[in-house]
């Protein structure tokens, strides 16, 4: 008699092999090494304005009694009391000797925080996809289809600390607005490195700037609004007292962080990616021939609709 082996994981999806994990984790090794060095060379030495309020300047002119002697007049003239101290900028890659930008007066402050916010920004999206990655290769499950979401991580992170910055200094959201031009580099920071390891949260806060100013009472037919649901299972059905993996995959939509998978009203561990769920099954799930109840449960207490597995007899 043949030994028939059943296998959890379904066709679609398939586990990066250990060169490909490899060359991801040296992959975010180096962009993090990069990130955090040039946040360090960029970061403003000095944000504090310029304290003198007037300049001394010499001017000559001719003396109408003794066209031979000129007269030489001390002017004050006043400063611009926003003036912010300019830098030279040094940005680095790797091993190639540092790129120096220098204007003749240095470079804005302004122009330091926005660079500040694409380099922070991406770093803290860069956390965020190094600490996903090591979860799933730590739980073996890491698969190949997620690889460009790591690979872009730091770029969209980025960019959105950027929009997110944007409109934090325009006051479309709630800031302290004194007139003051200086900002310090701290809470750029703060902000860059927010929006760049919660992209998510940010997203929708984006969203929600963008409904409140462009808002819209036009209804559609076909809502763009994704409901908790799933779609499929994999695979449809298992053996009584299965001895291989009793791994499923859940497939829906709108599967938050921490949603929990309900097995006949009972939770069971599972891993989130994307809108795949990866539920572990317990012995006791399979130790007879019936039907297991799977529902997807939301943190806020939304419940999906539920998909049937099977546990049947092993084929002869």
């Amino acid at each position: 008699m043949t030994k028939t082996t059943y296998s959890s994981v379904p066709p679609s999806l398939k586990y990066m092999d250990g060169n490909g994990i490899t060359l991801l984790g040296i992959y975010f090794l180096l962009i993090g090494i990069l990130l955090i060095e040039n946040v360090i060379l960029i970061w403003p030495a000095n944000t504090q304005p310029v304290t003198q309020d007037f300049r001394t300047a010499e001017v000559q002119t001719e003396n109408p009694t003794d066209p031979d002697n000129k007269i030489t007049l001390k002017l004050k003239l006043p400063i611009d009391s926003t003036y912010l101290p300019k830098e030279p900028l040094k940005l680095k890659f790797f091993f190639w000797p540092s790129y120096k930008a220098e204007a003749k007066e240095g470079i804005p402050l302004e122009i330091r925080y926005i660079l500040m916010t694409l380099l922070i920004g991406a770093l803290g999206s860069w956390l965020h996809a190094v600490s996903s990655f090591v979860d799933f290769v730590g739980n073996r499950n890491f698969v190949k289809s997620w690889l460009f979401w790591y690979l872009m991580r730091p770029f969209i992170g980025g960019v959105l600390a950027l929009i997110f910055y944007m409109i934090l200094r325009s006051g479309l959201l709630p800031v302290n607005v004194n007139g003051e031009v200086s900002v310090s580099p701290y809470s750029v920071a703060a902000f860059a490195g927010l929006a760049g390891l919660f992209t998510q949260r940010a997203s929708i806060k984006l969203a929600e700037v963008f409904d409140v100013i462009f808002s819209s009472t036009t209804k559609y037919k076909d809502p763009l609004n994704k409901k908790l649901k799933i779609i499929k299972i994999a695979p449809e059905s298992l053996v009584v007292n299965q001895t291989g993996s009793l791994v499923v995959t859940v497939e829906g939509t709108d599967f938050q962080n921490q949603a929990k998978v309900l097995v006949n009203s009972v939770a069971r561990p599972s891993v989130l990616q994307g809108d795949v769920l990866q539920v572990t099954l317990a012995a006791a799930d399979v130790e007879k021939e019936g039907e297991l109840s799977i529902v997807v449960e939301n943190p806020n207490g939304e419940k999906s609709n539920a998909l049937t597995l099977k546990v049947e007899q092993a084929a002869v």
